[in-house]
């Protein structure tokens, strides 16, 4: 009798399942915070290094733990930019990373989240519950200019391109709100001052999945320990319409500013046509791990301070994706650019598995050959990556094609 009481217990956890799972349904958007830019090059300082600390304070509640300071660890978090109707999916997501990741001894990695309103006690409960109490979980919220349409923008004509993008189907084209987070997201997060004591940073979503346990594999420690400054998983082309005169300022900012380009820069991987033409490729940002000294270094926020004052974050509706690849393109050595494909990752409609064979993955709730959804399709760019490192295109496309059964 005992078998069939297994199957039993095991049939009744699985429906068990599947009803929970159909309950956690709700809208989401991301959104976001914090200083001027004149501040942060006044004020800013590089985070200090670490000092041995008994005690990690839970400043959501006031509690506190007592968990040993390593010190081997980065200066690193968690960043996550959300709002309260996004609970459900936020809860999907931090089980994934819990149990893949932030839940080994060695890592407990703290949660920043932000938000442009004020979190209820409710989303912060439930999320507090939602992660091991040796863990420090901040909420914040985004105020001042880093949130909202800038003075110098000239709203009439900003509507009147979102009512043309709209009618036009592109998505979010008449939303000012995705359009300030885009604008957040491309030059304030990391000023934030939740945010401003750390130096690295993993961004998460609502509803994303992690699908594959990192055993003993630590993202931060990996970027540190090799030198890494940008990591990602997904590359894609960018919807041309939201980005029509990006390039016409980026080719101007960079003429004017050649000091801040890398002699052994990915420019290759951006353009076309001989740097003429940008390329629509850039890394998914939704996923994204970096070193915050990239973001707060006098390049880039030159670079962003010249790119806001175009107004293309709200006449057109440049993401944060597309600012952050071409900077990062530009201004890094492109062997500081990490592709972390051993990284299980899915933002629907797109997923990453690892693409080795299976006796060289971690544990994965996913299966290489998914990978071919993303990775074969028109919208990626993972081969034009290859391609700036001097490998076939064609030959990569064809070798993960053999791994695939």
């Amino acid at each position: 009798m005992i078998r069939p009481l297994r199957y039993i217990a095991l049939a009744l956890s699985l429906l068990l399942s599947l009803h929970y799972l159909a309950t956690l349904t709700s809208p989401s958007y991301s959104s976001a915070t914090s200083s001027s830019l004149q501040s942060l090059r006044t004020k800013w300082k590089p985070a200090p290094a670490p000092v041995p600390h008994p005690v990690v304070v839970d400043t959501s509640t006031g509690d506190t733990s007592n968990v040993p300071f390593d010190p081997r660890k980065p200066s690193a978090a968690f960043v996550i930019l959300c709002r309260n109707d996004d609970l459900s999916k936020m809860l999907m997501t931090l089980q994934t990373l819990e149990s893949t990741f932030n839940s080994k001894p060695h890592n407990r990695y703290p949660y920043v989240f932000l938000n442009d309103d004020e979190f209820s006690q409710r989303f912060r409960t439930r999320i507090r519950a939602a992660i091991p109490a040796d863990v420090k979980v901040e909420f914040g919220r985004v105020e001042g200019e880093a949130w909202g349409m800038p003075s110098w923008i000239d709203r009439p004509k900003a509507e009147a391109s979102w009512k043309k993008a709209s009618h036009g189907g592109m998505p979010y084209g008449g939303s000012e709100s995705y359009r300030n987070m885009c604008r957040f997201q491309s030059g304030y997060f990391f000023r934030h001052p939740l945010v401003l004591p750390y130096r690295y940073y993993w961004r998460v979503e609502p509803d994303v999945r992690f699908l594959c346990d990192l055993e003993d594999f630590d993202p931060f420690r990996y970027m540190r320990d090799h030198g890494k400054k940008y990591g990602y998983v997904l590359s894609l082309h960018e919807i041309r319409s939201t980005v029509k005169t990006l390039w016409v300022h980026v080719r101007k900012w960079y003429q004017q500013n050649p000091q801040y380009l890398h002699d052994n820069n990915a420019i290759n991987f951006i353009t076309d046509r001989k740097e003429m033409g940008y390329s629509m490729c850039h890394f998914w940002s939704n996923f994204e791990i970096a070193d915050m000294e990239l973001w707060r270094s006098e390049a880039y926020l030159s670079f962003f301070e010249y790119l806001d004052k175009q107004g293309g974050f709200y006449y057109e509706r440049w993401g944060d994706a597309p600012v952050h690849s071409i900077a990062a393109a530009l201004m890094l050595d492109k062997n500081e650019i990490h592709y972390f494909d051993n990284v299980g990752y899915m933002h629907a409609p797109f997923l990453h598995c690892p693409k080795d064979p299976p006796e060289k993955q971690n544990r994965c709730w996913c299966t290489h050959e998914t990978s071919l959804i993303y990775d074969d399709n028109h919208w990626s760019c993972r081969y034009d990556w290859d391609a700036i490192f001097g490998k076939d295109p064609e030959r990569e496309r064809a070798r993960f094609n053999e791994l695939t059964p």
